[in-house]
């Protein structure tokens, strides 16, 4: 009975070992981006942004409706992804570039709220979580 789960889990482990490692670097790579990354893309900023958030909500509903389930994770996704949809807006209304000035408080939130997501996803359940009988 105690080893009923693994075994449940043990055929898709690689499938979904992999398929979380993908997320987690997705993840980082949208943390690490809007911590450092962003300058490079100029006026472009609020398409950077738009995208990080359609990224953010797609992962968002995986992790809370789909087999490879983390509710908690995917809550702490939408933050993110509502925080960055107001900055893309703000972004494309402004005409952002470089030389102007940015409140780094903005992207250490969005760069905690990723590594939160992050460990949730470490530390959660092995995908896919399959259906007690």
């Amino acid at each position: 009975m105690g080893n009923q789960r693994h075994a449940d889990t043990a055929p898709h482990g690689y499938r979904g070992s992999a398929a979380k490692a993908l997320v987690i670097a997705a993840i980082c790579l949208i943390g690490g981006l809007t911590f450092a990354g962003l300058p490079i893309f100029e006026t472009s900023l609020w398409i950077a942004y738009a995208v990080m958030v359609m990224v953010e909500v797609a992962l968002a509903v995986v992790l809370f409706f789909s087999r490879w389930t983390n509710k908690p994770a995917a809550v702490v996704l939408v933050l993110p992804a509502l925080f960055q949809a107001g900055q893309s807006y703000f972004n494309e209304q402004m005409r952002y570039t470089s030389a102007d000035p940015v409140i780094p408080i903005d992207n250490f939130g969005v760069l905690f709220l990723c590594a939160l997501a992050v460990y949730l996803i470490k530390k959660g359940q092995p995908w896919p979580v399959l259906p007690h009988h």
